[in-house]
């Protein structure tokens, strides 16, 4: 508690404006994120928050709103985790202030790259930065939610609709409908708030105009024996 409470994941969402962090805070060219699995796998629609298009000062109001019913009407104070370093202070400071304006107290703790993800496998965070590398496979994402998958669920969501929907994933004989029970398992995720979308990272590459075989992918990786050097 009060984190198992929905109204209260759903308020801290809701509060957070990804395009401020990525366009004001971080300016590096990474997308705000709506939605657990990253919009740029291919061949996959992603199931975004509900609230992406609402105003973000409307969204305040409902988090206040949400907020009060929950109980927390005078305020909630709240110990957000994160890895040190310069980028992710920022982004957590901003955050931070986010959460203020809807009446939350916010306590930032810093911890290196392997305290911070030895406690969050552990479960010992209120609210916790995260970030993941994967496939371009929703499931490599939507698995993370897995109530059977281990310590990588950070937040221990469990749902046994979700759990009994990915486990028809495996069972799916094409790709269309494997994508679409993966799209109707992360909009049922989704919708109970059990982890809130920041942003994608982007990679900047330098690559002079006479080197071919480069293209641009979700994961950053370039093997060497596709690449040539035009003269």
């Amino acid at each position: 508690p009060p984190f198992n409470d929905v109204l209260v994941r759903q308020a801290l969402s809701l509060a957070i404006d990804q395009t401020i962090i990525t366009d004001k805070v971080l300016k590096t060219g990474s997308l705000p994120a709506y939605s657990f699995a990253p919009a740029l796998i291919g061949d996959y629609q992603s199931f975004e928050l509900p609230h992406k298009e609402t105003p973000f000062t409307d969204r305040q109001k409902e988090a206040r709103q949400l907020l009060a019913q929950a109980g927390f009407e005078s305020g909630l104070e709240v110990t957000l985790r994160h890895v040190n370093g310069i980028e992710n202070k920022k982004v957590n400071l901003a955050i931070s202030g986010m959460w203020k304006a809807i009446g939350v107290k916010v306590k930032l703790q810093q911890a290196d790259l392997r305290g911070h993800f030895a406690d969050l496998r552990q479960g010992s965070f209120d609210v916790a930065w995260a970030g993941w590398v994967g496939e371009n496979n929703a499931e490599h994402y939507l698995s993370l939610l897995q109530s059977d998958i281990g310590n990588v669920n950070y937040g221990r969501f469990k749902n046994q609709t979700f759990d009994d929907v990915m486990a028809q994933v495996q069972l799916a004989k094409d790709v269309q409908s494997r994508n679409a029970l993966l799209r109707t398992a992360e909009e049922i995720a989704t919708h109970f708030y059990p982890v809130v979308p920041l942003y994608t990272t982007a990679v900047r590459s330098l690559v002079r105009n006479n080197i071919t075989g480069w293209f641009d992918n979700g994961r950053d990786m370039h093997q060497a024996r596709y690449l040539s050097w035009q003269n």
